[in-house]
């Protein structure tokens, strides 16, 4: 589209210098002075009124008022008499030294003409000043002149007004016009050329698509960069103009503090609903385009209405960028875009970021979540070994509830299982790499129980317990991303880019908790403490002495339990925790011979039931080999998995 100009037709400003006169030596001579000061003297300017034409111009940007047409809603101008438009005339002169003088003219518009009333100016020249050429221009809309640095903000209205054909509505966008010679005539009265007012900003026609399959209420659209090295969007809110700048667009964009990388938020002027599929009506505002010289990146993002909205909603919805189209991509003044907001999801559900799909308000405790037995034995020989993924693997392939073994060596708590110790840390390996993925992935919790497994001081755990506190409450990385107390009733917006580690010893607890009393072999009923107090029950089955027809009726047993607990809506909150792992009757098998007997069956119920809602927190070995992680995972309504 090529450059829109509001022209004008060409108009005189007669100035009259009273009393002031040019010597040969270009000093002011005057008798009078208004005012006379020992750094400078004020002389005053009498300046006629004068009138200007506006050409009708349809896809420019403007003031005043608008009518709204064709499918796009571009604005035409609607000149209307009697209307009074105020703007700011700036005079200066070409000697720097010179102030330049800011004089408020207002206009009124008569028979589609504006006009000006006759107005003066005092002007303060430092004494012993040459005087150059005087230069005027004049400037139409809102915004602050800053005196002492000579420069004009402007600022938009940042809200999102509807609009509609046939409709007529008041902005107020800024225009301005080239600095133009005021030339001395014979009769001793000034005037200039022609002047054009050029439109500073763009203007923007927008509406919203709901491409989700969620029913979405938002209050504002923002739009983030990616990076701190990039421009929140093609246009910002602001501009500002340095008044002696010669340039015919001379308002440049102010961008934000790269390292604030602060987004640009539209509001709108209500709350809106849309349901999926639904557009809304259009919406107009004014912007200041950043231009081609500016990078950018339009991440979008919806602002829900307010916090519970956000909460009863997949997370992904207001947390995660949406799709926008325009045709303003690097737009410049002076021009009109039409801009459309696709809310689309952008960023697909995979095992590694499933809980997108969660609602904040699901209670944790009443959601189906994968587990690993002895989570960090994907090393060993045939006995010890339990897994094939390595603790990040596993959480990429949306695990998350760790059973953790330790052992105190030498000062540095290390993973183990039984007397197997491994050469993988605590800190480093589980840890970290849990923190590491939370901060990829801020729509997770990972949950995770700790036990000292084997006992190579022989005092009792006193030295275990001493280095697993340091760990726990100086790792700054790990700190950072631990929730605190442990709640019964916990959902899952209290959980999110959270880590919750419980201890399984009942003699220590950790920043969150503790299980009370873990009895060895057998299903039982047991509570999680709480470092406040509160006490929640948890109810276990942890056969591992069993053969495979037992373990499978035990595993069947617990996860019955949970189910029903799923649909209980006034019983106190209950945890329920099911490990499918087991070692055969006399405790000798080895996981990959056991888990082949056992989990095929229990992924099958799983799969074909009709009936199962939530297992709860289901524990395994080789989550991947019957993808009984992913199987857990679809049990939780809302989450679409490719």
């Amino acid at each position: 589209m090529d450059k829109v100009w509001i022209s004008k037709k060409v108009f005189f400003i007669t100035v009259l210098l009273l009393c002031i006169n040019f010597s040969c030596s270009n000093q002011y001579v005057t008798e009078d002075i208004i005012t006379s000061k020992t750094s400078s003297t004020t002389f005053r300017l009498y300046i006629e009124g004068t009138k200007a034409e506006i050409m009708q111009e349809t896809k420019a940007t403007r003031s005043f008022h608008f009518n709204f047409e064709g499918p796009n809603l571009i604005p035409t101008i609607n000149l209307k008499d009697g209307e009074n438009v105020p703007s700011r005339c700036f005079i200066k002169n070409e000697n720097p030294n010179i102030p330049i003088k800011e004089i408020p003219v207002e206009w009124t518009v008569r028979n589609k003409k504006l006009f000006c009333d006759d107005f003066n100016v005092d002007v303060d020249i430092p004494n012993n000043t040459k005087a150059g050429k005087w230069e005027v221009c004049f400037y139409i809309g809102d915004g602050t002149y800053n005196e002492n640095t000579e420069t004009f903000s402007i600022d938009a209205e940042k809200t999102l007004r509807p609009i509609s054909n046939n409709q007529e509505q008041q902005w107020s966008f800024p225009y301005l016009s080239a600095w133009t010679e005021l030339r001395i005539m014979e009769n001793g009265k000034m005037t200039t050329s022609s002047v054009s007012f050029t439109p500073q900003g763009a203007f923007i026609c927008t509406n919203i698509v709901n491409n989700t399959n969620e029913k979405i209420s938002l209050k504002a659209l923002s739009m983030r960069a990616s990076d701190p090295s990039q421009a929140a969007g093609p246009f910002v809110w602001k501009a500002q103009w340095n008044i002696r700048s010669n340039k015919k667009e001379a308002l440049t964009p102010v961008l934000s503090p790269k390292e604030e990388n602060q987004g640009i938020i539209c509001n709108l002027p209500a709350p809106i609903e849309l349901k999926p599929g639904e557009v809304s009506g259009w919406y107009g505002f004014w912007v200041m385009p950043i231009g081609t010289e500016h990078s950018y990146a339009s991440n979008i993002y919806a602002i829900p209405q307010d916090d519970e909205t956000e909460h009863n909603t997949a997370w992904w919805v207001y947390n995660t960028p949406v799709e926008g189209r325009s045709n303003a991509q690097g737009p410049v003044a002076g021009r009109s875009y039409t801009m459309t907001f696709r809310l689309h999801k952008l960023i697909n559900t995979t095992l590694a970021n499933w809980m997108q799909d969660i609602d904040g308000n699901r209670l944790v405790c009443k959601m189906s979540i994968p587990g690993t037995h002895d989570a960090a034995a994907n090393t060993g020989n045939g006995w010890v070994k339990t897994q094939d993924w390595d603790i990040k693997t596993q959480l990429e392939n949306g695990i998350r509830f760790l059973d953790i073994r330790l052992v105190h060596d030498n000062g540095v708590i290390k993973l183990c299982h039984g007397s197997n110790i491994f050469s993988t840390t605590f800190v480093k390996d589980v840890l970290h790499t849990t923190a590491e993925f939370l901060r990829e992935h801020p729509s997770e919790t990972v949950l995770m129980t700790i036990k000292r497994d084997h006992d190579l001081d022989h005092d009792h755990g006193v030295k275990y317990w001493q280095a697993l506190m340091n760990v726990l409450n100086e790792d700054e990385l790990a700190k950072k991303y631990m929730a605190g107390d442990f709640q019964g009733g916990y959902r899952m917006k209290d959980l999110r880019g959270k880590m919750l580690v419980i201890s399984r010893d009942g003699w220590y607890t950790t920043q969150s908790g503790k299980v009370s009393s873990w009895p060895d072999n057998r299903n039982f009923t047991s509570s999680i403490v709480s470092n406040d107090g509160s006490s929640t029950p948890l109810i276990v089955e942890d056969h591992y002495k069993a053969s495979a027809t037992d373990k499978i009726k035990y595993v069947t047993n617990n996860l019955l339990e949970a189910n029903k607990a799923f649909s209980e809506t006034n019983s106190p909150y209950k945890w329920f925790i099911t490990f499918t792992s087991y070692t055969g009757p006399v405790g000798a098998a080895m996981p990959k011979y056991t888990t082949t007997y056992v989990d095929p069956d229990i992924n099958k119920m799983l799969k074909e039931s009709d009936n199962f809602k939530c297992s709860g927190i289901l524990l395994s070995n080789f989550p991947g080999w019957y993808n009984i992680n992913q199987t857990v995972i679809k049990l939780n309504k809302g989450v679409n998995l490719p």
